[in-house]
């Protein structure tokens, strides 16, 4: 095949508004690599071949497991080309499914996608043409984006303001699964461009951030948030319209992951996610909270030793009944001004507990035995006195009895001697 400079080329695997890419071989290093053929309007044009090849150069500086690595940017002659990373797999464009993607897929690859816009936000790179034709998933999972050739540095304004052509939006709107990529003074594909995107307005890392916004809601619903039957619909859709929630088109989605997608899809930029990293923060926290509570109602969690399970949060043990209180021995009672001790004497301690019956409190079989205790002091105490009251009465008696014979003995003797002194006298 072709050769340039030490690449052969093997075989075209893309094209897009901003060149043909080939799988290559690199002679030198005995590699694979991927080259990208620039367009001849933009190496013929020394401005923007300059201002591409600087762009190039920081993108260049991106070291970041989720973004294709861009080797070197070189020329044959009137031949300009970028050498990159051959990523092999699957583009997201052919994973797409009516219906969406499995959750776990949507978190995978939503969150790698914010890590890499965030490595590139923090090198003051923008992507521009994020979609999801230029997201590849490797055989090993890896995510990666591709095709930062849209890519401008966010300090410098590109081009101002501009007007994207009516027939590149038609073709992109017509074609859903198959949006162009247009080089001009407005870059993108339209149905994941920005409001100021697609107005033409100097555009920073926001941009990317509507885009991805769009890219989530594809992957969790199957289509796209915006949509027209042309051109000037779609652009209206993007502009006005705000999009269905997908918590509404698929019932088993999390809500706070609508709330993460309608976030990305402000209108505003000051109203959307100012940070990549906060959207990846949101995606990684969210998919935290989900597996953890699928976690906790599998009861699979691992249990470190010497802990509470975190299931229950409780530790189980043998239930015992309160003790039983026992009167006191020599309980003391009075009654009618008397004081009986009646001894009352604790059950052995070998003695098998009896059974409290059902219903009763198990407190209330000692208040019961007191209260028995009591009342049979209370009997034997009145026995007592009426016992000793009966006796008491017999001694009062029988003390009056005397009493009265020795008045009458007083009496008559008294009787008598006035008798004998009568006598006395009359004789």
């Amino acid at each position: 095949g072709q050769s340039l400079l030490q690449s052969r080329l093997i075989e075209m695997i893309g094209e897009g508004g901003m060149g043909a890419v080939y799988r290559a071989t690199d002679t030198k290093l005995g590699r694979e690599v991927a080259l990208k053929v620039l367009p001849a309007d933009v190496a013929a044009d020394p401005e923007r071949l300059e201002r591409f090849q600087r762009e190039a150069r920081a993108v260049a500086a991106l070291n970041h497991p989720h973004i294709v690595t861009l080797f070197n940017i070189e020329n044959d002659g009137a031949t300009h080309f970028l050498t990159m990373e051959l990523v092999q797999g699957t583009s997201l464009d052919r994973q797409l499914t009516p219906g969406g993607l499995p959750l776990p897929q949507v978190f995978d690859v939503g969150i790698a996608l914010a890590d890499a816009l965030a490595a590139a936000q923090e090198k003051g790179i923008v992507h521009r043409d994020l979609k999801p034709a230029n997201v590849m998933t490797g055989p090993d999972g890896r995510v990666k984006v591709l095709d930062f050739g849209l890519a401008k540095l966010a300090a410098e304004d590109l081009g101002g303001p501009g007007t994207l052509e009516s027939s590149s939006v038609a073709t992109a709107a017509a074609a859903p699964g198959k949006g162009l990529t247009q080089a001009g003074t407005v870059m993108g594909t339209a149905p994941y461009m920005s409001p100021e995107q697609l107005a033409g307005k100097p555009v920073d890392h926001r941009t990317d951030i509507f885009a991805l916004g769009v890219v989530l809601y594809e992957m969790a619903v199957g289509r796209r948030p915006f949509a027209g039957e042309n051109s000037a619909e779609l652009v209206s859709s993007i502009m006005r319209d705000a999009p269905q929630p997908v918590t509404e088109l698929r019932q088993d989605l999390p809500r706070h992951l609508g709330r993460i997608v309608n976030h990305c899809l402000e209108k505003g930029v000051t109203d959307r996610f100012q940070s990549a990293l906060d959207i990846r923060n949101e995606l990684r926290m969210l998919r935290k909270e989900i597996d953890s509570s699928v976690t906790s109602v599998s009861g699979a969690a691992p249990t470190i030793p010497g802990s509470v399970s975190p299931a229950s949060h409780t530790v189980s043990e043998p239930v015992q009944a309160p003790p039983v209180p026992t009167p006191s021995e020599g309980m003391q009672a009075q009654a009618a001004g008397s004081e009986v001790q009646v001894p009352i004497s604790t059950p052995p301690t070998s003695t098998p507990p009896t059974a409290i019956p059902s219903g009763i409190e198990p407190g209330s079989r000692g208040r019961g035995a007191l209260w028995g205790a009591l009342g049979g002091a209370a009997v034997v105490i009145a026995l007592v006195g009426a016992f000793w009251m009966g006796q008491r009465g017999g001694d009062d008696a029988q003390t009056t009895a005397s009493s009265s014979d020795a008045a009458a003995t007083t009496s008559t003797s008294e009787g008598g001697v006035g008798t004998t002194a009568t006598t006395a006298d009359t004789t």
